[in-house]
């Protein structure tokens, strides 16, 4: 049995071997490939829709070659063309019946005046690096990639946006290959390599085997001869002559048969009975509606896409907080969160001892809620955990992007509140549409949350907006409310007169919709507190980051500015749900004398 499972063995092999050799040979062309010459071309811009790229079935990779730099992205089509924008870009043209690719038309800038006729566009920047790619490669000579997308992207193709593109065009699709029992080439070769093997081993073992049969025997006491049998009379004669009948021989091998089959007839007609016959109740799926929202707009950004951008914010705040880089923040942050941070920058410089701010950690995201849109400008609102510390803050941010050639800045920095619960919001496949800051279909207006908000902590329970929020579980009214202003204005009577007021801060108001028809909302408040001495020639001592930020030991009096970063949940108009405080950031961010 051991020589024959290695001859088996070996007979798949040579099998596998032979049928997936002759397919590697005979099999032909392993890819369609079309090429087109983009020498002639000038603008430093090339289109390739994504029709074109579906023309065929399977993976597309795309290839440019010849230029001193190559350069390849792929995303949205509306985000390809929202980010060439007015500058020169050349399309192609592909023929699947023949496949030929060809250049196709250069669309050139419209001028949006009669005074931009003569106008010369300004030139488009370097693509690489826009926020607006789902992937992209760069290189010198050659830049190649691999993507499968559908009809509604596009594949963007430059140098380095301004030179022309590369002179070599490449674009290639699979082509089907043969299988054998679902297997391909390579397959069949690998698994008939491993079973030839496996049967050289098979035969090895049963040739030791066989070899160790054909050795001397040991010799020892010879086996008893059998004993014969006794014979004993029985009470009924062992031969009976058979009796007349198709029936009336017995027939115990049949009779087995005939009952195995019954059985196993009975145990499937059981299965097909009713779940209520035999007690057993079986979930049957029912229709449920579903409570997605409808949009026709896109999301602006994918989880990866998103992942991406969130790790290059990180490296870029991380970058310019070792050096204080100004100009580098500028790049990835913007209104209360840029100001906060640069205000720390300030008091870094005047005081060692003054903490830098917590970096922006490329942290797992618990919560995306991504506008749908296709147009600028664009907001992305996204929470974050560290998973290793569970009881650590939970952080959101606010994603803002101006427009299609500027990159994603972090608007709002903020430290969730620790029962933040935020309504069912919808999937980030969807998107949300976002709400116009004087809507009415509010408990109130995005553009005047802030200064709503506002005349409560300065007013408490006398606002007339007292009543439009819920405060029991509001820590920063606990922190800066009326009660604390109260408090710190009695301490220092008897020396200095302090006075508080609420102005709207520069940050962008950004209203996301919820499936409740209620909205998240991020705002700016900023706070202005103005400590005066009583007695003319006095002079008030700032302390800690005021110090640090004024840079002075004393003054006659100090103005100072506390920007808070503030998201909300804004119920909708009618409803009896109150507006609540999702998360904050504080922190001073101007200080003067006067």
């Amino acid at each position: 049995m051991r020589f024959i499972a290695a001859i088996v063995v070996f007979a798949i092999s040579a099998v596998l071997l032979v049928v997936g050799v002759s397919f590697k040979i005979l099999s032909g062309p392993r890819a369609l490939e079309a090429s087109v010459d983009l020498s002639k071309v000038e603008s430093p811009f090339l289109v390739v829709d994504g029709a074109i790229l579906k023309s065929n079935p399977g993976l597309q990779t795309i290839e440019v070659a010849g230029g001193t730099s190559s350069f390849i992205s792929y995303g949205r089509t509306s985000d390809v063309l929202g980010w060439l924008g007015d500058a020169t870009y050349t399309t192609v043209n592909y023929d699947a019946k023949t496949n030929t690719m060809s250049v196709g038309t250069t669309v050139t800038p419209v001028p949006t005046t009669a005074t931009d006729t003569a106008a010369t566009p300004a030139p488009a920047p370097n693509p690489s690096g826009s926020d607006l790619w789902l992937d992209e490669r760069a290189g010198k000579a050659t830049a190649s990639l691999s993507v499968n997308v559908s009809e509604e992207m596009s594949v963007l193709l430059a140098a380095n946006g301004t030179e022309p593109v590369p002179p070599t065009l490449n674009v290639t699709w699979p082509l089907p290959q043969p299988t054998f029992l679902w297997l391909n080439e390579d397959n069949l070769i690998f698994l008939g390599g491993g079973l030839a093997v496996i049967g050289l081993l098979l035969y090895l073992w049963a040739l030791s085997h066989w070899r160790n049969q054909q050795g001397p025997r040991r010799r020892g006491r010879m086996p008893k001869p059998p004993r014969p049998r006794r014979f004993s009379p029985q009470d009924s004669p062992s031969i009976v002559a058979p009796s007349k009948g198709r029936r009336s021989a017995p027939r115990r091998r049949a009779d087995f048969v005939a009952l195995s089959v019954s059985t196993v007839c009975a145990l499937a007609l059981t299965g097909c009975t009713s779940p209520y016959e035999t007690g057993v109740v079986v979930d049957t799926p029912t229709p449920t509606s579903s409570s997605i929202v409808e949009n026709e707009l896109p999301p602006v950004v994918t989880e990866p896409q998103l992942r991406r951008i969130i790790a290059d914010i990180s490296e870029t705040v991380a970058k310019a907080d070792e050096t204080s880089d100004r100009d580098l923040l500028r790049t990835r942050m913007s209104g209360g969160a840029l100001a906060t941070r640069m205000a720390n920058y300030s008091m870094r410089a005047n005081d060692a001892s003054i903490a830098a701010l917590p970096p922006i950690g490329n942290l797992p995201l618990t919560f995306v809620m991504p506008q749908s849109a296709d147009t600028w400008p664009r907001s992305v609102m996204v929470v974050s955990q560290d998973p290793d510390q569970p009881d650590a803050p939970t952080t959101g941010m606010v994603l803002i992007q101006e427009s299609a050639r500027e990159n994603y800045k972090v608007e709002y920095l903020i430290t969730l509140e620790p029962d933040a619960y935020v309504p069912e919001t919808a999937p980030v496949e969807v998107g949300s549409p976002v709400l116009a800051p004087d809507t009415k279909l509010l408990a109130i207006a995005p553009q005047d949350l802030a200064l709503a908000y506002g005349d409560v902590l300065l007013n408490g329970d006398a606002s007339k907006y007292y009543s439009l929020f819920e405060l029991t579980n509001d820590t920063l009214v606990t922190q800066v409310g009326h009660d604390y202003k109260a408090n710190k204005a009695a301490s220092i009577a008897d020396k200095a007169t302090v006075s508080f007021a609420e102005t709207k801060g520069g940050g962008k108001d950004v209203a996301l919709a919820t499936l409740d028809s209620g909205a998240v909302v991020a705002v700016t408040l900023d706070e202005v507190e103005q400590v005066s001495p009583l007695q003319t020639g006095a002079a008030v001592i700032p302390e800690g980051q005021q110090k640090a930020l004024l840079g002075t030991n004393a003054t006659s009096g100090v103005r100072s500015v506390y920007t808070l970063q503030m998201v909300f949940y804004v119920p909708p108009i009618g409803s009896n749900n109150k507006i609540r405080l999702l998360g904050f950031t504080q922190g001073l961010t101007s200080a003067a004398v006067g």
